[in-house]
């Protein structure tokens, strides 16, 4: 049984104050908390943070791209292929499509617009 503040939303029931507002803890309703941030914000702001690397100081983020480098130097060709895509573009796939048809295309005008004689 469904009750009076409750309405239906497809699968889900919400609950609504008597005046037909959000009640308190639902989407768009008072009390949501702050919206989380996104996953690339956090890496962004942590790759802006120091780091040393030997006798350098560099930022998280250029620590990691130049370690990128080391490997491609050592020979791994993914990072090869990394810096590449990154500082040249990604190649373009092409792909191709040949159709043998038996015959010419016969076009029929089935509309009712047809011309008259």
């Amino acid at each position: 049984m469904v009750h009076p503040n409750q309405i239906w939303l497809g699968v889900f029931v919400a609950d609504r104050n008597p005046d037909g507002t959000w009640a308190v803890g639902h989407p768009g309703g008072p009390g949501r908390g702050k919206k989380l941030r996104r996953i690339e914000h956090i890496l962004e702001k942590i790759g802006l943070e120091p780091h040393q690397v030997g006798e350098l100081t560099v930022t998280k983020l250029e620590a990691v791209l130049r370690s990128v480098y080391d490997f491609a130097f050592a020979g791994q060709s993914w990072a090869v292929q990394f810096i590449a895509e990154r500082t040249e573009g990604k190649v373009r796939d092409q792909i191709g499509l040949e159709v043998d048809m038996p015959g010419p295309i016969r076009v029929l005008n089935l509309g009712e617009d047809e011309p008259d004689a």
